[in-house]
């Protein structure tokens, strides 16, 4: 998991994505409260082209992505809810 998280830093800069545990407490409910599984870590990107690059590095890695906006959701949509 920590190899995951490396590569999408080598991608994002340190800032642009968060693998502390602490870091990424918020995102992992929503107002509904259900039982989530810890992202392996959040991306924070700054620019279409880094948009591009996560979702190449998903797709060949088979890894799931979960988008975030406001994080106002009451339905669960925006958390993740298995390890994949």
């Amino acid at each position: 998991m920590q190899e995951i998280a490396k590569q999408l830093q080598s991608l994002l800069g340190p800032q642009g994505c968060l693998d502390n545990p602490n870091d990424i407490a918020a995102y992992t409910s929503d107002l509904l409260a259900l039982k989530t599984a810890a992202p392996v870590c959040v991306v924070r990107p700054a620019t279409t082209a880094q948009v591009a690059a996560i979702v190449q590095y998903a797709r060949k890695s088979k890894l799931a992505i979960i988008p975030q906006g406001g994080h106002t959701g009451l339905s669960g949509g925006a958390v993740a809810l298995n390890d994949r």
